[in-house]
């Protein structure tokens, strides 16, 4: 009996990890897929619609998508049950890969911790078939 509630009490907190999981796939399909990929410093973030968290980026290069001196990207916390990620204002810089979505007039960039890239920044220049900077932007 007291194993059957030790069992019982693991996969009661396990479910919400053991249901998240990113969707299988290669840098090149994350690439494929991606509306915007950039290489940004985070700035401030605020609270968004839907329990998310909008982060304001400064773009330093962007390496796919319309050019941008900033962007913003929602995106749910590292507590959320799911996808969840942080952004740590002013901290080294990232390489961030981003969805669109528009859900009536709310629209915009999305990211998770689903969508950070599979591979190093020189794997990500390989797959969109860009040089490599004479010094790399952020840290490999």
């Amino acid at each position: 009996m007291r194993n059957t509630l030790l069992i019982a009490a693991a996969l009661a907190f396990a479910s919400p990890a053991l249901a998240c999981s990113c969707a299988p796939g290669s840098l090149e399909t994350q690439v494929e897929y991606s509306y915007v990929i950039f290489i940004g410093e985070a700035g401030p973030s605020t609270s968004a619609p839907e329990g998310q968290i909008a982060t304001r980026f400064r773009v330093i290069e962007m390496l796919k998508g319309e050019p941008a001196a900033e962007l913003t990207i929602r995106h749910f916390s590292v507590f959320a049950p799911c996808d969840g990620i942080a952004f740590v204002e002013g901290s080294a810089p990232i390489v961030i890969m981003a969805n669109r979505f528009e859900r009536g007039d709310d629209r915009g960039l999305y990211s998770g911790a689903c969508n950070m890239p599979r591979g190093s920044e020189t794997d990500l220049r390989d797959a969109l078939k860009l040089s490599a900077p004479e010094k790399p932007v952020s840290p490999q």
